[in-house]
């Protein structure tokens, strides 16, 4: 099973901060890839039965 982070850019600086950390000391250390999103609404993409993952 592969374990992925996905987060929403939106906030002030401080949540970039706080995110740049989160990646640093704990997803890249346990090889958690943390994929960020800004142009879409991770809400309605999380209710969507349609919605596909990318594949990168």
């Amino acid at each position: 099973m592969m374990m992925v982070g996905v987060v929403e850019e939106v906030g002030p600086e401080a949540v970039y901060t706080h995110l740049d950390r989160l990646e640093r000391e704990i997803a890249i250390p346990a090889r958690i890839p943390l994929l960020r999103v800004s142009d879409n609404d991770i809400h309605r993409d999380a209710l969507d039965p349609h919605f596909q993952t990318p594949r990168h």
